[in-house]
């Protein structure tokens, strides 16, 4: 650990020469240089000013004379809050405020969740009505139907899917935290998050029919499953599916969707707008992604719930309200650490470095992203951090930020592990239990998605920046 030392007069240079002595590396300044020369020669450091070895060093001792003299050490020119972020916020000789850490976190935090809070209670709240309404399963049914009539294969991409759409499409936390770090429009991380997707749940399909075969399990009726070799007349018929969902008491179709159609065409329609340069004040605040889920969710109250107890729909909302908490901490703690680095200067030296490493800037979140994956197990944690460690990097690297965000939503996709509870929940609902076969199945399919979304972003922050 480097320690600084300013001020050797009669005390301060006894003293600093102590500390080299013990063996710590030291930083050292005094107005008149020539006082610093012997304890070079000793193997001290010079520094060229107070900011000079504030930025050098984690613990400063001053030993300065009298109070005029600390003030112009800490506060003034070069001065020591110049290179290093007080606690609160400190006015400079100059009248410059320099925001304290304090009021850092909680800038950070409030900013974050001011665009995102409100967005994530009311997608939790709709999410809880779809699935108590049979909403959600009268959709996966649909969409069985729609692909599964002789191609099977093509619904076991189903989970595949909802990670991808989980990862990357708003109003999902992870992809719309990443948008409001990175100051990206919604609808704009919607229409990418979408388009970007389409080409790896492709590749997806392709690789869940060839592991379908390799592991293929038969349902028992006690909930197990028996492993056997592929045959084709295993496969559940539709009209078998067709028989089994009509004995259940599920919503139409189109009540079940307009939750999620409605407010998309509306964010979908205001973003498209608002590139052609046509504004429509009307459709620009509906399509503000705040009231157009607020519009999603009043239609899933009385589109499908119209004929329930309301102290039974406030139940629903109220326990689906309840698992917010811990995503509303996360995003805001990742706003506030983004603004921490941001004001602090770190995220400029970073930029610094990052412009020098050997690496396609744009695959920067993606690394981050990536790392946080395979260190925390959650995607939404991922994709977080890496937002709040790029936001920072905007101003040093041409690259587009919706690229940007789009980047740390795919690092987010690309490993999932031991511990990410979706790999758990992934593979005791299949009935994969050799850890051999959830690895080929869970791990292996997220990787290469993952792969697709790398190439995809390179070839296209060739055409944006």
């Amino acid at each position: 650990m480097k320690i600084g030392f300013i001020g050797l007069g009669i005390m301060g240079k006894p003293m600093s020469k102590n500390l080299v002595k013990a063996g710590y590396e030291l930083v050292v300044y005094n107005r008149s240089q020539a006082k610093a020369d012997e304890l070079v020669e000793m193997g001290a450091i010079r520094g060229t000013n107070p900011a000079d070895v504030a930025g050098q060093c984690r613990v400063i001792i001053t030993m300065l004379p009298n109070s005029p003299q600390v003030r112009e050490v800490c506060l003034g020119e070069n001065g020591i809050i110049e290179a290093a972020q007080p606690l609160v916020d400190a006015t400079n000789e100059a009248g410059e405020t320099i925001t304290g850490i304090v009021n850092a976190i909680q800038d950070g935090l409030g900013s974050t969740l001011k665009s995102t809070g409100i967005i994530i209670g009311l997608g939790v709240m709709m999410g809880g009505i779809l699935e108590e309404s049979g909403a959600a399963e009268k959709m996966a049914y649909s969409f069985i139907r729609a692909v599964g009539k002789k191609k099977e294969e093509w619904a076991l991409a189903m989970a595949a899917g909802l990670q991808l759409t989980h990862c990357l499409v708003p109003p999902t936390p992870g992809p719309t935290t990443a948008a409001s770090m990175l100051d990206v429009d919604v609808g704009q991380m919607i229409i990418f998050g979408s388009l970007i997707s389409i080409l790896m749940l492709v590749v997806a399909v392709f690789y869940c029919q060839w592991i379908g075969k390799k592991i293929y399990q038969i349902p028992r009726e006690d909930g197990g499953f028996d492993r056997k070799e592929f045959k084709k007349e295993y496969i559940k018929s539709m009209d078998e599916l067709e028989h089994l969902m009509n004995e259940k008491q599920l919503p139409g179709l189109g009540v079940s969707i307009a939750p999620i159609v409605v407010p998309l065409i509306l964010i979908l329609a205001n973003t498209i707008l608002d590139l052609a340069g046509i504004e429509i004040s009307l459709l620009a605040f509906l399509g503000s992604p705040i009231i157009a889920l607020a519009i999603g969710t009043l239609l899933a109250i009385y589109g499908l719930m119209a004929k329930s107890d309301n102290k039974k729909v406030l139940n629903i909302m109220d326990n689906a309200i309840k698992s917010t908490g811990i995503i509303m901490l996360i995003t805001g703690a990742g706003g506030s650490l983004g603004n921490v680095i941001k004001v602090s200067g770190v995220g400029n030296a970073l930029g610094e470095l990052v412009l020098k490493l050997p690496l396609p800037a744009v695959l920067i979140p993606f690394l981050i992203a990536a790392l946080m994956r395979i260190a925390l197990g959650s995607a939404t944690v991922a994709i977080t951090t890496a937002a709040s460690l790029s936001a920072p990097l905007l101003g040093a690297l041409s690259v587009s930020p919706l690229l940007m965000a789009i980047s740390c939503c795919v690092g987010a996709i690309s490993f999932s592990y031991f511990n990410d509870s979706g790999f758990w929940v992934w593979n005791g609902m299949f009935g994969v239990d050799d850890i051999q076969d959830q690895i080929r199945c869970k791990t292996a399919i997220s990787m290469i998605m993952s792969v697709v979304g790398v190439v995809e972003l390179l070839i296209l922050s060739i055409f944006m920046h």
